[in-house]
């Protein structure tokens, strides 16, 4: 009896141990994924993309926390006939190589975004970013002001939101001591993760593929980046600082944001672009925080419209008074009927 029981336990245990945790992935498994390099000062490697024609202007594209560069291959389709796109894995993602002390923060990953910039001698670009990378691409911009020429933001951090995803300080500062860095190392099964991609980040399920759930799964497996998303979000969630300095920007901005997005709300968009002096937000109705993946050639659109609208901005470098709007504007996605009435446009920050 005794036996049986422990038989039981441990069957319970395995159960638990498979549903929840996930083995490591090897360089070889995910090597598919590895494109061009780039060393920082310190000898960091960042792995990026290019798409698209050297002699068009220059997209940089700043994936969220969590993903990577081929989180922009939706994108890249529209885009790449426009415009010279360089996608790039973050420090801790895809198969760019992680910090040392395994510590992230949307401040740590905007001075190695201008490393990256420098490294390999971008000038007059305009610039993408999503969620937490979008933090970092406002982090980044707020810090280097004179870089780039237009900004293109899907849903991104910069100020807390009170509906939006939480974890209680405490817990999260729990997580990032040693026992629980240990303990989230290895956390996430293949159905877990899906399931939970699903609920929270897509209003559409279908709109996720296995593929991409797959892609996903399997690099956030990559041995030397394992943790590295969470860390980033419990820091996040430990330590959490606004973006500032967002008043001060002259830079051409629009932001596109799902209404029914839960990971970062509307609400928040509205306060972002209403505080970036001349920017534009777009919302979409029946969207949530994948924006880009969830309907990626309608939200490139947009973004290459915006974009090329600025060719003066593109030609000269910086733009002048006359080029920005004098107020953030809010509007609807033209594919819903209220879009098209003027009732539905505002201030951004209404």
């Amino acid at each position: 009896m005794t036996l049986l029981l422990l038989g039981i336990i441990a069957a319970l245990f395995l159960i638990a141990w498979f549903g929840l945790f996930s083995g490591s992935l090897s360089h070889e498994a995910v090597k598919a994924f590895e494109f061009s390099s780039a060393r920082l000062p310190g000898g960091m490697k960042l792995n990026y993309r290019e798409h698209g024609d050297r002699q068009k202007p220059t997209l940089l594209l700043v994936h969220g926390g969590g993903d990577s560069l081929s989180a922009w291959d939706g994108w890249a389709k529209t885009l790449a006939a426009d415009f010279r796109l360089v996608a790039v894995d973050l420090p801790g993602h895809g198969l760019s190589d992680p910090y040392p002390d395994g510590t992230y923060s949307t401040e740590r990953l905007a001075v190695s975004l201008k490393d990256f910039v420098d490294a390999i001698g971008l000038k007059d670009f305009c610039i993408a970013g999503h969620s937490f990378g979008g933090e970092t691409v406002l982090r980044y911009v707020v810090a280097n002001p004179h870089d780039a020429k237009a900004m293109v933001l899907v849903a991104p951090g910069g100020y807390k939101a009170e509906d939006g995803l939480s974890v209680p300080p405490a817990i999260a500062r729990l997580a990032l001591g040693p026992l629980g860095k240990r303990a989230l190392r290895n956390f996430w099964s293949r159905p877990l993760f899906g399931a939970f991609q699903h609920k929270n980040f897509f209003f559409e399920r279908s709109a996720l593929s296995d593929a991409a759930i797959d892609r996903q799964f399997r690099l956030l497996r990559y041995a030397p980046n394992r943790g590295a998303m969470l860390s980033l979000v419990m820091n996040d969630m430990a330590h959490h600082r606004d973006v500032t300095g967002l008043n001060a920007l002259a830079l051409p901005s629009l932001f596109l944001w799902g209404r029914q997005d839960r990971i970062v709300p509307l609400e928040a968009g509205r306060r972002i672009a209403g505080d970036v002096s001349g920017s534009k937000l777009k919302i979409f109705e029946h969207m949530g925080h994948m924006l880009h993946v969830e309907r990626p050639e309608e939200s490139a659109v947009e973004a290459r419209d915006f974009l090329l609208g600025q060719a003066a901005v593109l030609r000269s470098g910086r733009p002048s008074a006359a080029a920005l709007p004098h107020s953030a504007t809010a509007s609807a996605s033209a594919g819903s009927s209220k879009a098209r009435s003027p009732a539905n446009s505002s201030k951004a920050g209404a």
